[in-house]
């Protein structure tokens, strides 16, 4: 997907493709908005580490319940550079807004109450019987 060249020639904007794990906190470290642009991701473990670092998340509605919108981050209607932009730029205009995002409560992001739930799922309470 081509990124707007409005976008792409912003000095404030960087952009990253893939990078190895054990560099990931340098990228989420020096960010200010985490962008996740998936078409299909079952939950898109990704955006859990951004809200984690209090990174506003730019997401799909197709990767998991983790964005609210316009709490914690922007959910995509389309996957296109031209939403995107709209985005970014709504970001780049409203810096309250992203900080206000940055800082939101977010249960997604704790990482023991995420560790609870999959420990729920692999070993439920025994049925009342």
């Amino acid at each position: 997907m081509p990124i707007p060249d409005d976008i792409a020639a912003d000095s404030r904007v960087s952009l990253h493709g893939s990078v190895p794990q054990a560099e990931a906190d340098h990228y989420y470290d020096r960010a200010d908005v985490f962008i996740l642009p998936t078409y299909s991701d079952g939950f898109g473990v990704t955006q859990v580490e951004a809200r984690a670092r209090q990174l506003p998340v730019i997401a799909s509605r197709n990767c998991g319940d983790v964005v609210r919108d316009g709490v914690n981050g922007l959910l995509l209607d389309d996957v296109t550079p031209e939403a995107i932009r709209k985005a970014l730029l709504c970001c780049v205009a409203d810096p309250a807004m992203l900080r206000r995002m940055a800082m939101a409560e977010d249960d997604s992001a704790d990482e023991e109450s995420i560790g609870k739930d999959w420990l729920a799922v692999l070993d439920p309470p025994a049925s009342a019987g």
